[in-house]
C-alpha cells in the first residue's frame, strides 16, 4: 500500500473502510469477470443462486438464514433473478403464505456455465488468499463469531461509558 493511504494508516479505525474498499475492487473485479464472459449474472446474486444450485427449492427465510442476510435484501435479489428468468417462486403447498424459490431450467443452465467460472474463482481467491499469508479466512471467521457474540456497537458503547473512550476527557 501507498504510505499516504489515509485509510490503511488509521489502523482498526479504517478497519470497516479498509474492508470496504477491498469488497468494491472484489465486486468490480468479479463483475468484470461475468461480463467477459458474456454472463448477465449480477455479482450481488452469487450467494442466493450458490444456495440454489445446492439445496432447492427453499423459502425466502431457509435462504436467508442460510446466507445470514436480511429478508428484504434476499427478496431483492429474488425478485432481481425471477425478472431473468432464474428462478421462479411459487406458493408452498403445506403453508400458502410461504413462497418456495428455486431454479428454473434457465437457471439451471446458467449455473452449469457458470461452474467453470467460479471454479476459477475459487482458485484465484486461494491463491490471493495464499500471498496474504495467514490463514485469513480463519481469522474472517473468528471475527465473524465475535461480532455475533458482541456487536460493534455494543463494543463502541462500552469505550464511552467505561473510561477508556473519547467522551471520558473529564
Amino acid at each position: 500500500m501507498d504510505d499516504k493511504d489515509h485509510i490503511s494508516e488509521s489502523g482498526a479505525l479504517g478497519l470497516a473502510s479498509r474492508i470496504r474498499r477491498l469488497l468494491e475492487r472484489l465486486l468490480r473485479d468479479g463483475k468484470r469477470v461475468y461480463q467477459m464472459a458474456g454472463m448477465e449474472f449480477e455479482v450481488r446474486w452469487f450467494a442466493v443462486f450458490h444456495l440454489l444450485t445446492r439445496r432447492s427449492p427453499l423459502s425466502i427465510t431457509e435462504i436467508a438464514d442460510a446466507l445470514g442476510q436480511r429478508h428484504p435484501t434476499v427478496i431483492q435479489m429474488v425478485e432481481e433473478m425471477i425478472q431473468r428468468g432464474l428462478v421462479r417462486s411459487a406458493r408452498d403447498v403445506a403453508d400458502g403464505r410461504r413462497r418456495q424459490i428455486g431454479l428454473t431450467a434457465e437457471g439451471r443452465k446458467v449455473a452449469r456455465r457458470l461452474q467453470p467460472i467460479w471454479h476459477a474463482f475459487d482458485e484465484a481467491g486461494r491463491e490471493l488468499l495464499s500471498e496474504g499469508g495467514n490463514n485469513f479466512l480463519a481469522s474472517l471467521e473468528k471475527v465473524e463469531s465475535a461480532i455475533g457474540r458482541r456487536s460493534m456497537l455494543e463494543r463502541i458503547h462500552a469505550k464511552l461509558h467505561d473510561g477508556t473512550g473519547a467522551e471520558s476527557h473529564d
